[in-house]
């Protein structure tokens, strides 16, 4: 269903792969950080800045709740999240390193949200809890093959490696949105419980 289902599939395979960046800079963070600051422990640092931006996104979010359509504001947003881990592996200082981290953070808030609202409208009736779960699961798989491969990778290039995985994460996201129903773009209805805003 999650890779049958147009909708579902769009927000799945951002998903998959965001999740991937994200898991690859939790080992890559105090690599990275020793790389400026010659002290491993200013990793933790970087990852408390991605838990900080995730914060204010969600009071945020709290204040001003999103609007519009749910998948396509989990593709722009799951941008957006991979857009941050992509100025972390370029960032020249720490902190501006820092700083990537909290818009990373930030822009997560209201990615996972966007992401439980696309899976809320879109999942068949009386199977909301599998696609809920099925997701839950493939995103846990993905960031930890992120760790895995990013641990493996770290000895070599950090910033490339990180850098990489961010840019397919967006490359997935800008994948995700050109997978339309062709009859959206002509203005001909539409299918699989799409939109015509998808």
């Amino acid at each position: 269903m999650l890779l049958t289902h147009r909708p579902l599939r769009r927000v799945t395979v951002t998903t998959v792969f965001t999740a991937g960046a994200g898991g690859a800079l939790s080992v890559l963070a105090a690599v990275l950080a020793a790389q400026l600051t010659g002290h491993t422990a200013a990793g933790a640092w970087l990852l408390a800045a991605v838990g900080i931006g995730t914060v204010a996104g969600s009071l945020a979010l709290v204040a001003r709740p999103l609007t519009g359509e749910p998948v396509r504001l989990s593709l722009v947003l799951g941008a957006a999240v991979a857009t941050g881990y992509l100025l972390i592996a370029l960032a020249p200082t720490y902190p501006l390193m820092l700083a990537a981290c909290v818009l990373a953070g930030a822009s997560t808030a209201g990615w996972v949200s966007a992401s439980l609202a696309a899976r809320q409208r879109h999942a068949p009736p009386g199977r909301q809890a599998e696609i809920f779960t099925a997701l839950a699961g493939w995103k846990i798989a993905a960031g930890s093959a992120g760790t895995a491969l990013a641990g493996l990778l770290a000895a070599h290039s950090p910033r490339l490696v990180l850098a990489t995985a961010a840019a397919v994460a967006v490359l997935s996201a800008a994948a995700a949105a050109l997978d339309r129903d062709p009859r959206l773009r002509s203005g001909f209805g539409h299918s699989d419980g799409a939109t015509p805003s998808e």
